[in-house]
C-alpha cells in the first residue's frame, strides 16, 4: 500500500498550482463563511430571503392550483358539455340473437357483392377465409355507425 501511495505522490495527478482547486488565498466571502462554520451562527441569524421567497411562491402556486380545481369542479350551468362524451350502446330486447356463423356468412356475401371481380373488398385480392376453401378466420361483422359528434351539431344562438 505504501508503494502505491509513493507512486501516486511521484506522479502528482493534481498539482497544487494548477486547476480550479489550486492553492491560493481565500476571498473575503469565503473567509466569512469559514469563520461562520467554525464558530457557529452569529447573533443575527435570520432566515435567508431566498428560502422565504421560495416558500411564498410555493404556497401561492398551491393555492392557485386549488382554486382552479375548485372552479373547474363546481362550475355552473354556464359550462358547455363535453364534446366527445361517450354514448352507451343500447340493446334491442326484441331482436333475435344471431350466431357467429350467420354473421360470418353475411359478411362474406356482403364482401363478394361489394368487391366486384377481385373477390375482396374494393376489387382487391380475396379476403382470408373468403373463397372456395373458407379455411381462414371469418371476417368480423361491420361496425355500427357512431352517432354524430357534438361538434357537428348546430349550436343554438344565445
Amino acid at each position: 500500500m505504501t508503494d502505491e501511495l509513493e507512486l501516486l505522490r511521484q506522479a502528482d495527478p493534481a498539482p497544487a498550482g494548477e486547476g480550479p482547486w489550486r492553492d491560493r488565498p481565500l476571498t473575503a466571502r469565503a473567509t466569512a463563511r469559514l469563520e461562520e462554520l467554525t464558530t457557529g451562527p452569529g447573533p443575527a441569524a435570520r432566515p435567508r430571503p431566498v428560502r422565504r421567497r421560495r416558500l411564498v411562491l410555493g404556497l401561492t402556486a398551491a393555492s392557485l392550483a386549488a382554486v382552479a380545481a375548485l372552479a373547474l369542479t363546481f362550475s355552473g350551468a354556464g359550462s358547455s358539455p363535453a364534446v366527445a362524451a361517450p354514448a352507451a350502446l343500447t340493446l334491442h330486447t326484441g331482436a333475435p340473437s344471431v350466431s357467429l356463423d350467420t354473421l360470418a356468412r353475411r359478411a362474406q356475401a356482403a364482401a363478394r357483392t361489394a368487391g366486384g371481380a377481385g373477390g375482396g373488398p374494393g376489387g382487391g385480392p380475396p379476403a382470408p377465409g373468403a373463397g372456395a376453401g373458407g379455411g381462414g378466420p371469418a371476417a368480423p361483422p361491420p361496425r355500427p355507425r357512431a352517432p354524430p359528434r357534438a361538434a357537428d351539431r348546430p349550436r343554438p344562438n344565445r
